[in-house]
């Protein structure tokens, strides 16, 4: 019985020591800037408008409002959202970035908006969105969750406009 509890005291501690690791070295990478988003990577723990495989996809968002307008709604649309920090916020770049932290284990991972003029006549914004996670391989499809779930709150800000 004490072997028992010995073995599961260093597997807590090693469980605990590996929690620390990932969440002080897990610095933001691979982040894009009101120049543009990045594409995600090989693991399947990001999504992404701008990415054209079909695992990492999303949907860009539309608003009928100009960039400038669209980033201060979104950020609005994120302080209002458990576990949310905005990181940095570039009203005149169109760029928004957010940080989402996991309650249990504390994980973070990044949420970018950026908001370009449509091309097309009828104006307002393209939203471009990614989301990733900073550690791990798999987030078991959270980042692509959070996306959908923000873009039907942000259709509800729409509709209620």
């Amino acid at each position: 019985m004490t072997q028992m509890f010995i073995a599961l005291g260093i597997t807590a501690a090693c469980f605990a020591v590996a929690m620390l690791i990932f969440r002080f070295l897990g610095k933001p990478q691979n982040l894009g800037s009101p120049a543009g988003l990045n594409l995600c990577g090989t693991s399947p723990n990001c999504v992404c408008s701008t990415d054209p495989r079909p695992s990492h996809h999303v949907e860009a968002w539309s608003s009928p409002f100009d960039s400038e307008q669209t980033v201060a709604r979104l950020a609005d649309l994120v302080r209002g959202t458990p576990h949310a920090r905005i990181s940095l916020l570039e009203p005149s770049g169109g760029y928004l970035r957010a940080e989402f932290r996991s309650v249990l284990f504390r994980f973070i991972d990044d949420l970018e908006f950026l908001c370009q003029p449509a091309s097309d006549q009828a104006g307002g914004t393209v939203i471009q969105v990614r989301s990733a996670s900073r550690a791990g391989h798999s987030d078991l499809g959270v980042n692509r969750r959070r996306v959908l779930a923000l873009r039907e709150a942000w259709a509800q800000v729409l509709a209620s406009r």
